[in-house]
Formats: C-alpha cells, structure tokens, sequence
C-alpha cells in the first residue's frame, strides 16, 4: 500500500508569517494501490449518483466519514477503505506533527496538542438545524466569547472533551470546480490532499498556495481576505493533481489556499483534516473567529 515517501520522516518547514507550510510527497502511496482506489471510486460513483453531500455550486461530490455514502464505499472498496484506515491513524497523526513542533508554534499555534482519537466525532457541530444539539452548540460558542469567562470556560472545555479528531472526504471535482483564496476552518490543525487520478495538462484545477506577507498583521488574517489583501497576495506554490501526489499543509491563520478553475472532466482526491472540534479556534489571533 506505501511508496517510498512513506518511509521519510514528515517534517513541516518552518516559515515566517505570510508563508503557508506545506509539504508535498510525490510517492507516499503505492501506485498500483492508488490506481486501484481511484478505479473503485470511478465505479462507485457510477452506480448511484448519490452523495452525502455536494459543494462549490454541486461542482463537487462528497463521500464523507460523517455520512451513509462514505460507510457504504469503504466497505466496498478494500483500498479505499486501507487508505482511510491508515490516515485515521494514531501512527499517522504522530508521523505528522511528532518532527514539527517548531513550524506548529511558530505558525501561533495557541494550546497544547491534545490526545487523538480515532472514533471522536464532533456531535454538536454538526447536528441537524434547529435540533437540541445544534441550539447546544451555539449555546457553546456564545459562552466562548463571554469576556473574561469565555477563555475560563474553553480552557475547562479543552482539558475535559478535548481531542483531535481525523475527517475524511473522498471527493470528485467536475469541470467549473473553483474554490477562491481562503483558510480552512480554524479548529484544524492540519490538512492533506491525496490525488487518486492524473488530470491532463490543459485541465488546469492545480491547488494553489498564497503568501500573505502584506497581511502579516494578525488582525488582517480573516478566513476569506478581502478583495484588496487577494490583490496583494502573491502565488507561492501550485500543485498540479497527479495520481498518488500528496499535499500536507499547516492550518495556520496564513495558510491560504486555493483551487484553480478546473476544465477537465474529472478530479478524484481523498480529502483530510486533524481538528480539535470542541474548540472554534486553536490559532492565535487579534479577534473572534468564526470557523464555519
């Protein structure tokens, strides 16, 4: 199941603000596996248009591992199944942050790094609208942002329920995908795109990383930057899909990110993230932050 990658220690570069830490690995997969995955999944997919849910204008579909969808292909895909397997794993979370510790801090990481755990699912996030978790949820934030008792109340939050928690999407892309310049939610550590399928050259949809230099200032650092702060931004790395590829990157407050709009036909990727749930943000900053 493992390339050659998989072997060398995962080490995240430390970067001064503005600059995203990203890591890419061109073999950490086998690529006869990966090949296999992405077969299955094409055959999946042809079965039932069914997803558990789509995104970016219905240009992408998604089997995710807090969905029926996602259960029912990594039961039918033994590879698929061993990938996800594998990146819930605590092997693999320690293989990613245990020889970084440095760029995690550096990037303003503000707690300590919790215990993982495999099976921890994030309830009141994502409960149904209008349910009594969902109204619990945000209940939890507003006392988040109480003065004083706020930072009292998500220390004691963090210490009793906090834990890192793995999430997986196994994704396809269709042509018209495009996602702008923004950071992913900032409960997340960190993320990694695993490209299951080659795209032709002409397709464009590369992954694009941005510096933020200009924005240095934490308080500038939003989500979604302005129209301005994209316009002074300046494109650092661009990641073509390629089958077996794999990009890891630090979910910092600078870690902006985009997808180039995609012209192909497809583009299959395993989508994941280590996030600590129970908190709205684990990343220093110079006001409230909304994640979602």
């Amino acid at each position: 199941m493992l390339g050659k990658d998989s072997k060398k220690n995962i080490q995240f570069p430390v970067q001064k603000q503005g600059t995203p830490s990203v890591v890419v690995l061109e073999d950490f997969f086998n690529e006869e596996f990966i090949r296999e995955a992405n077969n299955d999944f094409e055959e999946f997919i042809k079965k039932s248009s069914k997803v558990d849910f789509l995104s970016f204008g219905e240009t992408r579909k998604n089997l995710s591992s807090r969905g029926s969808r996602y259960e029912e292909i990594v039961k039918s895909s033994q590879s698929i199944n061993k990938i996800c397997e594998y990146i819930k794993s605590e092997g693999f979370f320690k293989k990613c942050i245990e020889n970084s510790t440095e760029a995690f801090n550096k990037k303003g990481l503000k707690i300590k790094i919790p215990k993982f755990n495999q099976n921890s699912y994030d309830s009141l996030r994502f409960a149904k609208k209008f349910s009594i978790l969902w109204a619990l949820n945000k209940l939890r934030f507003v006392l988040f942002r109480i003065p004083f008792f706020g930072d009292l109340f998500e220390r004691l939050s963090l210490s009793i329920f906090g834990n890192v928690a793995p999430t997986i999407d196994v994704a396809q892309s269709e042509m018209g995908y495009e996602v702008g310049m923004h950071t992913d939610s900032r409960f997340k550590l960190m993320a990694g795109i695993i490209y299951l399928n080659t795209t032709k050259n002409d397709s464009d949809g590369e992954t694009e990383f941005w510096s933020s230099e200009g924005l240095s200032n934490l308080e500038n650092q939003k989500r979604y930057p302005d129209k301005e702060d994209i316009k002074n931004s300046k494109l650092l790395m661009s990641v073509k899909p390629k089958a077996g590829r794999t990009v890891l990157f630090i979910n910092s407050n600078d870690a902006y990110h985009s997808v180039k709009k995609f012209k192909g036909d497809k583009r299959n990727i395993i989508y994941f993230s280590f996030s600590v749930p129970i908190l709205d943000n684990i990343w220093k900053t110079d006001f409230k932050v909304k994640s979602l």
